[in-house]
């Protein structure tokens, strides 16, 4: 592919792409390929290089998309889509079809647009299901995104969670001091309330009290001050300390340094139970601290300090995030078998917040 296209795909793109960019070279004079292939590509970063060359290398006919749940495959969760490219250039009114839902022959939604319209840095999914592209609001306010006014954080990647996160009845049976723990909040699954109070030490007092072992010293002085933590450590050594996120660290039990947020939002689900909304934005109340199973918001600092000063202002906040479409937010993220939702950091970024701009 990098010979014959002159191209560079990411390490993160799927073996299925370069399959479906050399099946050009296979096809004779105005033959037809067709591939049944994970859909991601159409949405993810790795796939703006694929999608360019089926705009300009072949004549792209058509592409399909399945509903999410409409899995092809029996032993893979995925959700699937079907391209249709005939070898030769595209000429300068080239159109493609574009389907969604139902079947090849029976689709629920099918539209023909110009080639010209597709924009391979777009995620296709969105143009495919909404019938059009995004629409470009006028008005300031709705320009805003969350990214102008939130930071937002992966959570922190521990390395082994069954080792470095413990509950308090364990922390108090090892006997590690407190100096040496981190309250953290449970997996989302296990976070029942959607806003996390505290007591007066900021610890949660609504959900299970979890701490992370988070330990700054060298290992002379934990030997020394805290002899109980370091022969905790020592449970870990040549099985937790040789994982690999532990083993590329300076000190292998060495967490990364992160801050309360005070609005946390999970990044993956199906829908949470009594509602149809994969999504949830938490209030964090509490000096805990969340894994890499949330998305941390951190606010940007032209009104950090209004929101310090006023408490009331970070509930209001987080009311308005909490009444974010689930349209708007799968708009940006991405869609996996099974009608898996997922939403990464950046994507969650681009989510437009027009009445957070005007709250702030």
């Amino acid at each position: 592919v990098s010979t014959r296209y002159k191209m560079k795909l990411s390490g993160l793109t799927g073996l299925y792409n370069y399959f479906m960019i050399n099946g050009e070279a296979w096809l004779s004079k105005e033959g037809i390929a067709a591939f049944l292939v994970p859909s991601e590509f159409l949405d993810v970063n790795y796939g703006v290089t694929v999608k360019s060359f089926l705009l300009e290398n072949v004549r792209l006919c058509r592409i399909h998309l399945y509903e999410s749940a409409d899995v092809q495959f029996e032993d893979a969760l995925v959700s699937s889509a079907v391209v249709w490219y005939r070898k030769g250039r595209p000429a300068a009114d080239s159109v493609v079809e574009l389907s969604y839902g139902g079947s090849l022959t029976n689709p629920a939604h099918s539209r023909t647009v110009a080639l010209s319209t597709l924009d391979p840095a777009a995620k296709w999914t969105r143009l495919i299901r909404k019938g059009g592209a995004v629409p470009v609001h006028v008005g300031d306010e709705s320009r805003f995104m969350l990214k102008d006014f939130f930071e937002v954080k992966r959570g922190l990647a521990t390395g082994d969670n069954s080792f470095f996160v413990l509950s308090e009845q364990q922390a108090n049976e090892y006997g590690i001091t407190q100096a040496s723990l981190t309250p953290v909040l449970p997996s989302p699954r296990y976070l029942k309330a959607d806003i996390i109070e505290s007591d007066n030490q900021g610890v949660p007092i609504n959900t299970d009290r979890l701490f992370l072992l988070n330990c700054r010293q060298t290992p002379e002085i934990l030997a020394t001050d805290h002899p109980e933590t370091w022969q905790y450590l020592q449970k870990g050594v040549g099985t937790v300390s040789k994982k690999y996120l532990c083993n590329s660290r300076k000190l292998w039990y060495l967490q990364e340094v992160r801050e309360p947020a005070p609005v946390l939002c999970t990044y993956m689900g199906r829908g949470i139970k009594g509602s149809n909304q994969p999504f949830r934005f938490v209030l964090n109340q509490s000096k805990a601290i969340a894994t890499n199973s949330y998305l941390m918001l951190y606010p940007k600092a032209f009104w950090r300090q209004r929101a310090a000063q006023n408490p009331s202002l970070m509930r209001e906040v987080w009311q308005v995030l909490s009444e974010i479409t689930t349209d708007d937010l799968t708009t940006e993220g991405r869609t996996y078998g099974g009608g898996l939702e997922k939403i990464e950091p950046s994507e969650l970024g681009k989510v437009p917040v027009r009445r957070l701009a005007e709250l702030l």
